[in-house]
């Protein structure tokens, strides 16, 4: 999902394109965003095409839907209006395909009755119909808070609460609903936790299969304007609410000698509940390596509970031989994903995200002018073991950096059976110079008008390969990474931008 913020400028240049055998690129034809566009999502509720979908942020959103096939081609193009009947605004949360259908989630703050409130419409055969907005969810709120949703592993629940703050009152509830994938209430509950400001607030709630919750405590760091983190140091912890017994249990998963860096849950197949993330040696921003924590099935005893550090030769080609010595950690790495795999190992994916200051002086007036700069740097990717074993890991040296368009930087994922794919703006000249030298330094793509759409790939042994994907000007746009895909699981759709202009390269 990706955020008008600024005009979108030309970032990639000329680069010969020699397309390999085993790529076949389709592109859509260009479209421009509609005025007053907030949010634009890319969708696929089946495996025979997929979504361009535009909203609007008013009392009333605007709903601008393009449907195409699984080769880029226009199927259909449909404006919708999503009325409700209140005096407040609504605005699209996220879109989520289910069933060949989309849930269309959206929210709003009623200032009169101090209550956030929670829709869902509904988007039909590939862009049809829309369902209005219905009510699911009325939480009271101070003020206004980020929604949260979950599926239950059966995909038959969901799971609804608003966050309350940084810091949970001791006298305010978590209040949180649970669903039927037909929006019929199931459970609908105010839950008073044992505790008060000291419990960072609860940021997730998963629901099971059995309709009952794990409510996760603790914050996970996200990449913001903050210069200079510090680890959170505070307790992490799950609670399992049984609604027929009414019972609530407590689990910390605290590291006793370590801190957690960062820290995410999900409900495998069996219902368990597993919480993977990463920790540091002591209070700084820095990896020192992963854990894992698993609850049995139904709020049961704490199967397991265990963290290892990086390997060495992992650490090396990260950050040096020299430097293992001196700090085995990695500083700066954000977890942007826990994703459960089939087998029922789990894979870790973070990204290196630091703030630095460039100062510059207007040569008309003698002002200095202080510039942030973002930068968006390596991926690492672990594989572990659900006893908390690492069984390989990833880097892909990866440099990017802006003060501006922050939406072209990052990265795409896509997984499959046998491996997984990242996708990135890159220098043109890195691929080279990775060729001659696994360890040298690679150049900061800033923007400049000279890149590519580089590819790495994984196996499920750790075994990669890199190439340069293809270039702008044979693309005709840079990778704009929140306008991709965004079914990690579906076909490698990206968006592109150039200019004004967006368009779709679909890899098949």
């Amino acid at each position: 999902m990706t955020r008008l913020s600024c005009a979108f400028a030309i970032i990639l240049s000329t680069l010969a394109w020699c397309a390999k055998a085993q790529d076949s690129l389709f592109y859509s034809s260009n479209f421009r965003f509609s005025k007053n566009m907030a949010v634009a999502s890319c969708v696929q509720p089946n495996a025979n095409g997929f979504l361009l979908i535009e909203t609007t942020q008013e009392k009333n959103p605007k709903v601008h839907v393009v449907a195409y096939d699984k080769k880029g081609g226009l199927l259909n193009e449909f404006n919708h209006t999503l009325t409700s009947d209140n005096d407040y605004d609504i605005a699209v949360d996220r879109i989520v395909p289910y069933d060949s259908i989309a849930y269309i989630f959206l929210s709003g703050y009623d200032k009169k009755e101090k209550m956030q409130r929670a829709f869902v419409a509904i988007l039909r055969d590939n862009g049809r119909i829309i369902d209005s907005p219905k009510l699911i969810f009325s939480s009271p709120n101070d003020f206004s808070g980020s929604l949260q949703l979950s599926f239950s592993p059966d995909k038959k629940n969901i799971a609804l609460f608003f966050e309350t703050g940084t810091f949970r009152k001791a006298e305010v509830p978590v209040h949180f609903k649970i669903l039927d994938t037909q929006f019929n209430t199931i459970r609908d509950k105010e839950l008073f936790l044992p505790y008060g400001a000291e419990v960072v607030q609860v940021q997730q709630c998963l629901v099971d299969d059995s309709a009952n919750v794990f409510l996760v405590s603790g914050k996970n760091p996200i990449k913001n304007n903050v210069r200079v983190m510090r680890s959170q140091g505070g307790r992490y912890l799950v609670f399992y609410y049984n609604f027929k017994e009414n019972k609530l249990k407590e689990y910390d998963i605290s590291l006793k000698e370590k801190q957690v860096v960062a820290a995410q849950g999900a409900i495998n197949s069996n219902n368990e509940m597993i919480v993977a993330g990463y920790y540091s040696n002591d209070f700084s921003f820095a990896v020192a390596g992963t854990f894992v924590f698993k609850i049995i099935t139904g709020g049961g005893a704490l199967k397991s509970a265990s963290y290892m550090a990086f390997p060495k030769d992992f650490l090396s080609q990260v950050i040096g031989n020299r430097e293992i010595e001196k700090y085995p950690e990695l500083s700066d790495y954000f977890l942007d994903h826990m994703i459960l795999q089939p087998n029922g190992s789990i894979l870790l994916i973070g990204e290196q995200y630091s703030i630095s200051e460039r100062v510059n002086m207007d040569p008309v007036t003698g002002r200095t002018i202080v510039e942030n700069l973002h930068h968006y740097d390596d991926i690492i990717i672990n594989s572990l073991e659900e006893t908390g074993k690492i069984n390989w890991s990833g880097f892909i040296p990866k440099a990017q950096h802006t003060s501006l368009e922050r939406d072209k930087c990052g990265y795409n994922f896509f997984l499959f059976n046998d491996k997984i794919n990242f996708y990135f703006n890159d220098h043109p000249d890195n691929f080279k110079v990775l060729q001659q030298n696994p360890r040298a330094r690679i150049d900061s793509w800033n923007g400049s008008k000279s890149a590519v759409i580089t590819e790495v790939s994984f196996d499920f042994s750790g075994k990669s390969s890199r190439k340069n994907l293809i270039s702008h000007k044979a693309a005709g746009g840079v990778l704009l990474p929140g306008l991709s895909n965004e079914q990690s699981r579906g076909n490698i759709i990206l968006g592109l931008s150039q200019n004004k202009d967006y368009k779709f390269c679909i890899l098949r």
